[in-house]
């Protein structure tokens, strides 16, 4: 993903928002999570012609909802108000070994020498629409320095918080709607210095900063967003000599 974000226009999912009230107190919530989890890894595997996509976690966020935590905490159901991605570099590179069974940092230079690669995206998309409150926003990643890339370790484990510079290019659909979901980067291989030494010439995102913000257009709190997010690993494997 060239911004380090893409919107899949007229993505529809296969479960309707009535299924997806069930997840919150009910017993079906699990067998509709998992349906939901693996539709969402065959759509990226297609969309993004990886060889696997596996869907490592999910959140669901209602801004009806009021917990006694902090908006940004892990347990907390209101959108998050801070921006940040998701996985620093050092902690997507370790889940990354974690997954492919690579016991060193060596093995998976190694793998990524060989051609392999291997990204955490997320897709975030609205339970029901249009999102007019605290709308999804994202940040072109290519507009953001490395040093407004702070590390945080916290319950998240380590993340970064973004640092606001005047030329970062912010984005938001007006009024989005269930079928226009999106898709965050927050990390990719074929980007990673430490990785891959020819990043230079591939003049992409590195990974996409996001947060929700109050819409211009509607700061009504009693106008309700309600989302889910699914965070995967994507892998594409070596070429085969």
């Amino acid at each position: 993903m060239e911004f380090g974000f893409e919107v899949l226009w007229q993505t529809p999912s296969d479960i309707s928002y009535e299924e997806f009230g069930t997840i919150i107190g009910s017993d079906e919530r699990f067998e509709v999570t998992k349906r939901y989890r693996t539709t969402t890894c065959d759509l990226l595997k297609t969309r993004l012609g990886a060889d696997r996509v596996v869907a490592w976690n999910h959140h669901i966020r209602r801004s009806a909802v009021t917990p006694e935590t902090e908006p940004d905490h892990p347990s907390s159901t209101l959108p998050a108000t801070r921006a940040h991605v998701d996985q620093s570099d050092n902690r997507a590179r370790e889940a990354i070994s974690s997954e492919l069974g690579f016991k060193t940092s060596e093995e998976l230079q190694a793998w990524v020498s060989r051609g392999g690669r291997a990204t955490m995206i997320n897709l975030w998309r609205p339970l029901k629409g249009p999102v007019r409150y605290a709308p999804l926003t994202v940040c072109d990643g290519r507009s953001v320095r490395p040093t407004e890339l702070v590390r945080c370790n916290d319950y998240f484990g380590e993340h970064f918080s973004v640092g606001y510079h005047e030329s970062q290019r912010w984005y938001y659909i007006s009024d989005q709607m269930p079928s226009e979901p999106i898709l965050i980067l927050c990390y990719d291989s074929a980007v990673d210095p430490v990785l891959n030494a020819k990043i230079d010439e591939l003049h992409r995102a590195s990974c996409c900063p996001h947060t929700a913000a109050l819409s211009p257009e509607n700061t009504d709190v009693t106008d309700t967003r309600e989302s889910i997010e699914v965070r995967t690993y994507a892998f594409w494997d070596p070429p085969t000599r």
